[in-house]
């Protein structure tokens, strides 16, 4: 059985260079852009560890902090690191007490981060997964300059999909950023 290693940095460079830098066997890393994709994953995948950016969408929004409570209700056995190019004492505190086991100054050492992981229990292959962003999802109708969502060949029915908690977090999404949000459905 691999662990799972959750990574979440909106910078896609740190990201992707942590996620290779981890990569070994008996390990599946997965890397998210945002703090809403990272959500979705540690609602529906049991998470060993995550390596977390503290700033997400700014200097002046902490969503690292917030993923935390998050990740309280939901992955309550992960071990958690938050990274940083500005740690301070305050930070570091309230990232400890929030339940983070480490807080890291960025740059930092890959061995601080298998320290903080302290694994070597998965077996089976190293796999990467990238979960893109809703902004790389959204696909625009070079006709009628509508935005869309495909829903793919998902395999599940229609239903069952509508119904989930992952079409729920889309939804609320798209409704942020949408006036008006369609749902073309297959006929019954």
């Amino acid at each position: 059985m691999s662990e799972t290693v959750l990574i979440v940095d909106d910078q896609a460079e740190v990201a992707d260079g942590i996620a290779a830098a981890l990569m070994r066997a008996g390990r599946q890393v997965i890397v998210c852009y945002d703090a809403e994709s990272a959500q979705l994953v540690v609602e529906t995948i049991p998470v060993f560890a995550v390596i977390s950016d503290v700033r997400l969408t700014g200097p002046f929004r902490f969503e690292g902090l917030d993923f935390l409570d998050h990740l309280a209700r939901h992955a309550p056995e992960a071990r958690v690191a938050l990274v940083s190019g500005m740690v301070t004492p305050e930070l570091e505190v309230e990232s400890l007490r929030r339940g983070a086991i480490a807080v890291l100054q960025k740059p930092f050492e890959i061995a601080d981060i298998e320290n903080i992981l302290a694994s070597g229990n998965g077996s089976g292959d190293a796999t990467l997964v990238r979960i893109p962003t809703l902004d790389e999802i959204i696909g625009v109708d070079e006709i009628s300059g509508m935005h869309f969502v495909a829903a793919g060949n998902s395999g599940h029915g229609f239903g069952e999909m509508l119904g989930s908690a992952r079409m729920s977090a889309l939804l609320h999404s798209l409704s942020a950023q949408y006036d008006l949000v369609l749902i073309d459905t297959p006929p019954s």
